[in-house]
């Protein structure tokens, strides 16, 4: 998860990714959630800003950008990832 005011969130989600190494899931989901008084909802407002999907055993990593303001780039429809994420933040 990114903090909202975070100014770099790329760098945020990929300083995650790359913390949990080997044990990172086949699907990362980066997202900005709304924020209270210093915390953050998960069940409020979200932004995604990419997905990070591990790829075959070279170590290939399959990344789609979904949000605008993130990146240098057309963004990809996120409907897929937006229900992948819903049933994520109902369990």
């Amino acid at each position: 998860m990114v903090a909202q005011k975070d100014r770099n969130p790329i760098g945020s989600a990929w300083n995650s990714l790359i913390a949990a190494g080997k044990e990172a899931s086949l699907l990362t989901i980066a997202a900005r959630l709304e924020e209270d008084n210093g915390w953050r909802k998960w069940t409020g407002n979200t932004r995604l800003i990419m997905s990070v999907e591990k790829g075959d055993l070279n170590g290939k990593l399959n990344v789609t950008m979904f949000d605008r303001l993130a990146c240098s780039c057309e963004p990809s429809d996120a409907a897929a990832v937006t229900e992948q994420y819903k049933g994520w933040r109902e369990q």
